[in-house]
């Protein structure tokens, strides 16, 4: 009986274009669930997510390459997706960072068992890896129908699983149930006989308990993080009062901690302790987390606060947990949003601005080196909360700043924008207070005192160069080592697959398109990050409206033959040009759909044109799959490139996108040449 539903079951599945379309999915859907999943146990890896991004194009590449090799190699993820859930269980790697040329958050890791610069390779490694046994199939799928037909297929697939994984993200949903959803997807593809399909499953199912098994506290998926709430006894309170403590660990770190007033560190006092006789009316806390400061401007009898906060789950389990209950206050408003974005959407004006220990252990997108609080701490950024100032306003940051040049960098950008020096307290651990306002008391009250300069000038972080973390203008040697070897992975791996071919199977078309167009989605990313905040859901509408932008010109291409392609590539130098001259802030619209209309029909216009290339190139494929693969290759190449951002800011990786096009321009006409 069993036998006979198996069989019908396997017939069921003979549609390839819905092969073709469930294969896309689940590689995009498990491509970003490795993007949540592995920074979450991985400590510190969530500052390096485009490594995995990195490994996904490169295994996809590869899969496509192997298009044509009679041994199959789908059989071989699930225990390679074993092998990954037990490299992160038994030798729980962690990041061992000794640089001094940049800052990660939260950095105790002296004991760490592994150099960044192997243990992000050995990760890099494993997911390439995985992704070539799933390419695989996919590139067998894209030689059964037209090339465009079968591209079509592949980009729906891909926004079903950006859609689905958001609508989780959404929900909170485990990142088991994620898995979960891969495996039925995978399974349902398997072409095994019955004990091979179930050998499989019971791999995969242990792969799901072995997950199970990472966490000793009860977790919860929010759109950015893995958070678990714990308890801890606080025998110090006063008889009445509850004893108890909440603090949340974050991806593994120790990230905040709810207590009572008479109980939280002095710091967040401070302010209110040196200007006893100010009254600030209107205070704005950014960066609220689960409302310790909050709670604090409150007990000092402020008039009302606006509390901005990008986590919702964080945000939800202050109103549950905090003992004393500051989100229930009437005098607080809660906004879960960007920062960034809501100062530029408000035109409210506040007595008090407080930049309370913003700091994020992730990436704000996998296409980029920017951190989630990034165009926080910029020159605009303090531009902005000035404006939003009222005239006595005073504006308040502080951090553990870990290293003395950090506070430096952070007080010449405060004197910079407020245009006088800053009052600076500080505190063991390079943990310091920053307070600057036009009328703040010429006569400091103790601990304050004005900011000397200890440090030569440093580079400010401005939102085209946004790493207030890094000292110099300079790509760090973590970054450099880790990216020679994947470099090497890279390369030895490409060779093996396409057994030593790839130099007279190379289409430089293809491959520079695939460079240029990484380039391209990230600076869009970028651009939108600033426009409309570095949030979750700003991200994933950025990567639909791109495919869907993809999907509109494999229609062109369709609706009419193009047979000359030079007019076009003219129109994309062009539309690149555009977006080089005008900068970012002139899309700043005050109406919100307007300035989203205006911005997309730009931004993505040589995303656009770009696709039109190279669907009609596609079209003409004679080998779809090997040029899929390159194309693919190509985008990791690009991918890698983005860090030279480090050295010029994120506005030249335009120039940098335009020089891919037209070296993918040379060889295009080359092509047409041979033809």
């Amino acid at each position: 009986m069993f036998k006979q539903w198996f069989a019908r079951l396997r017939q069921s599945r003979q549609d390839e274009r819905q092969q073709l379309w469930l294969v896309s999915f689940i590689i995009l859907f498990f491509e970003l669930a490795l993007i949540r999943f592995i920074p979450a146990y991985v400590r510190y890896l969530g500052y390096f997510t485009n490594f995995i991004l990195l490994g996904a194009f490169l295994g996809i590449g590869i899969g496509c390459l192997l298009t044509k090799q009679k041994r199959d190699f789908w059989a071989i993820f699930a225990p390679l997706f074993v092998l990954l859930i037990l490299l992160i269980k038994i030798f729980k790697f962690e990041v061992q960072i000794t640089t001094e040329q940049v800052i990660y958050f939260k950095s105790n890791t002296e004991n760490s068992l592994v150099e960044s610069y192997l243990l992000l390779p050995s990760i890099f490694l494993v997911v390439t890896l995985l992704f070539a046994t799933l390419a695989q199939k996919l590139g067998k799928l894209l030689t059964r129908f037209p090339p465009l037909t079968a591209y079509t297929f592949d980009i729906l697939g891909s926004i079903s699983g950006i859609l689905l994984f958001t609508l989780g993200s959404f929900l909170n949903l485990p990142i088991t149930l994620g898995f979960g959803i891969f495996i039925v997807g995978y399974l349902w593809l398997s072409e095994w006989r019955l004990n091979r399909m179930l050998l499989s499953a019971c791999l995969l199912v242990f792969a799901l308990y072995l997950v199970n098994t990472l966490d000793t506290l009860p977790t919860i998926w929010s759109p950015y993080y893995k958070i678990a709430p714990y308890s801890v006894s606080n025998p110090a309170r006063e008889l009445g009062q509850p004893d108890i403590d909440w603090r949340l660990y974050v991806n593994n770190i120790s990230h905040q901690e709810m207590t009572d007033y008479e109980h939280v560190a002095p710091f967040y006092k401070l302010i209110y302790e040196v200007l006893p006789n100010q009254k600030f009316a209107q205070v704005l806390v950014v960066g609220a987390g689960s409302g310790q400061d909050v709670n604090v401007a409150l007990k000092n009898g402020v008039g009302s606060v606006d509390a901005v906060e990008i986590d919702p789950v964080i945000a939800d389990l202050g109103k549950k947990l905090h003992p004393e209950r500051p989100y229930a206050d009437q005098k607080v408003k809660l906004i879960i949003n960007d920062a960034r974005s809501f100062l530029e959407n408000t035109q409210k004006r506040y007595d008090l601005v407080i930049f309370a220990l913003p700091d994020s252990a992730v990436l704000a997108t996998s296409l980029s080196s920017l951190r989630l609080e990034s165009y926080l701490f910029t020159l605009e950024a303090f531009d902005e909360a000035k404006t939003h100032l009222t005239e006595n306003g005073i504006f308040v940051l502080y951090n553990y700043y870990r290293t003395s040049w950090l506070v430096d960098k952070m007080a010449q950008m405060l004197r910079t924008s407020f245009g006088k020096q800053p009052y600076v307290v500080h505190y063991e651990d390079n943990l310091a207070i920053f307070m600057v306002g036009a009328k703040l008391a010429p006569v400091p009250q103790p601990p304050m005192k004005i900011w000397s300069k200890t440090q030569a000038t440093l580079y400010p972080a401005t939102d085209d160069w946004p790493f207030l973390y890094l000292k110099d203008v300079t790509i760090p040697k973590i970054y450099i080592k880790s990216l020679g070897v994947i470099f090497l992975i890279a390369l030895g791996l490409t060779l093996l697959a396409s057994r030593g071919q790839i130099v007279t199977r190379f289409a430089g078309d293809f491959f520079f398109l695939g460079a240029a167009f990484l380039l391209l989605e990230t600076k869009s990313i970028v651009n939108f990050n600033l426009l409309f905040g570095s949030t979750w859901l700003v991200n994933s509408l950025v990567f639909v409206g791109m495919l869907i932008s993809v999907l509109l010109a494999i229609w062109v291409n369709q609706k009419w033959q193009i047979k000359r392609l030079t007019g076009w590539i003219v129109l994309l130098i062009i539309a690149l040009f555009a977006n080089y001259v005008l900068p970012v802030s002139k899309f700043l619209l005050p109406n919100f759909w307007l300035r989203y209309v205006v911005a997309t029909a730009f931004f993505f216009s040589p995303i656009f044109l770009a696709n039109i290339i190279f669907s009609s190139l596609f079209k003409r494929a004679k080998h779809p799959a090997d040029n899929f693969g390159i194309n693919l290759l190509g985008a990791f190449f690009g991918g890698m490139f983005e860090y030279t951002s480090l050295l010029w800011g994120y506005h030249n990786l335009i120039l940098v996108a335009i020089i891919f096009y037209a070296l993918a321009g040379f060889f295009i006409l080359r092509r047409i040449s041979e033809a």
